[in-house]
């Protein structure tokens, strides 16, 4: 996005960011352009129903000596270790399926000792924070290009409404559905 905002900004494009519950609140705003980065938004804003939340965990560490980006592959899951300019951070999980906003013990065991494994200096850092989120999973990429009418917007969303009071109903009643509701999501349009 770094780079792409430079090449609008160069090629004089007005551009807003803001947060949006719903891409019929600009439909008629008459943008020429949006770039939409709605992350797990894209489930109740598009309807997008090929979208998973998978969890994140991470831990920041204070590790100054630290100078180099390192990716291991285990046979689960790949870890990472990424220096900031005040911090290392040390990951991950990728965990499809786990919901949970908490940090997990066993989680940052296992991402320090492969940390660990892989750079044994790390034993000896500082541990600052961990840090639990979620990025959006899919089957395959979704890259659109489609002109959308209000009208159009709202009836999907009105479609993703019904899908989601339906999917409540039925975690209600104990058929084992359920659904979350994830924040407003974000936008980046061009005049």
């Amino acid at each position: 996005m770094r780079w792409l905002n430079h090449k609008l900004d160069r090629a004089g494009v007005h551009q807003v960011q803001r947060k949006l519950t719903s891409l019929a609140n600009i439909a008629d705003e008459g943008w020429d352009l949006v770039i939409n980065c709605c992350g797990l938004g894209c489930r109740r804003m598009l309807p997008d129903g090929q979208c998973y939340p998978i969890r994140g965990q991470i831990m920041r560490v204070k590790a100054p000596w630290v100078n180099q980006c390192v990716f291991a592959h285990f046979p689960d899951e790949t870890s990472y270790i990424i220096p900031n300019r005040d911090f290392v951070v040390l990951g991950g999980t990728g965990q499809i399926g786990n919901h949970s906003t908490e940090v997990s013990l066993a989680d940052a065991e296992r991402i320090v000792d492969r940390a660990i494994q892989v750079l044994p200096s790390l034993k000896h850092a500082e541990l600052l924070d961990h840090w639990v989120g979620f990025r959006p999973g899919r089957s395959s990429l979704r890259l659109d290009t489609e002109v959308i009418t209000a009208a159009m917007l709202q009836a999907a969303l009105e479609a993703n409404q019904a899908a989601t009071a339906a999917a409540a109903a039925a975690a209600a009643a104990g058929t084992g559905h359920t659904t979350s509701t994830p924040p407003p999501s974000a936008a980046t349009a061009a005049k």
